[in-house]
């Protein structure tokens, strides 16, 4: 029998300098494009329909 494990408490500071916020938001962004593209995978669509579908998300995210 395993004993119970407590929770575990995280504090994260956001970051201050510019760089690193700059930086920690590209790799959101790669992150998310490629969950895209995994997702655009799973349906029967033509190359130039994923690419259309891509672009109005990235004017939605955008704008």
């Amino acid at each position: 029998m395993s004993r119970a494990k407590g929770k575990i408490n995280v504090i994260l500071h956001p970051p201050t300098n510019e760089k690193d916020i700059a930086a920690i938001q590209e790799a959101f962004g790669e992150l998310y494009a490629h969950i895209i593209e995994k997702e655009l995978a799973k349906h029967d669509l033509t190359y130039e329909e994923k690419v259309y579908i891509f672009e109005k998300v990235c004017e939605q995210l955008a704008g």
